[in-house]
């Protein structure tokens, strides 16, 4: 993305600060998610599709259990499964982790305009750093507020607004 668009957008819009959630949206570990949820799923024959894995997307684990325990047979330990889900995830993350097209480059251009720049996830802030540090997205980065980091994670606005708080902007 060239830096004058870039620019012109900042200017236009009176733009302080940039807030990006990670998943989904800088890195595309919603598709090695969801490959990791249907394998777990199948090693259990059970068949689920994509409405019942995007009903969890975003969410704080708490209520990311409670959907898996409406989902699953009553037998099926729902905490026992999503760390299963997310063993066979992290292997996945071990491979490879997809950036979004233009990521690399949108962020450079914001780091050399010195645009204050943060990421709010619903991921732990720890996985978030590891992940923006293998992808080489983390020296454009200032700030990492994870959904464990907050009193209240997705869909409350907590890991927003504390970092807007550690960039020194009002929200």
């Amino acid at each position: 993305m060239p830096l004058s668009l870039v620019k012109s957008a900042v200017e236009t819009c009176h733009i302080k600060a940039v807030i990006f959630d990670m998943d989904g949206l800088l890195l595309d570990t919603e598709t090695l998610s969801f490959e990791s949820f249907i394998a777990t799923a199948a090693r259990y024959d059970l068949v689920v599709g994509i409405d019942a894995y995007r009903d969890m997307i975003g969410l704080n684990a708490a209520t990311g259990i409670d959907i898996l325990r409406a989902m699953l047979p009553s037998h099926m330990d729902a905490v026992a499964f999503k760390n299963e889900w997310l063993d066979v995830y992290r292997q996945l993350l071990l491979d490879d982790v997809p950036v979004k097209a233009g990521a690399h480059a949108f962020l450079a251009s914001l780091h050399q305009m010195d645009m204050p720049r943060a990421v709010a996830t619903s991921s732990s802030g720890q996985k978030a750093r590891a992940i923006l540090q293998k992808t080489g997205l983390m020296p454009y980065i200032q700030h990492v507020t994870g959904g464990d980091e907050v009193p209240a994670g997705k869909p409350a606005p907590d890991v927003y607004l504390d970092a807007a708080r550690k960039l020194g902007i009002d929200a």
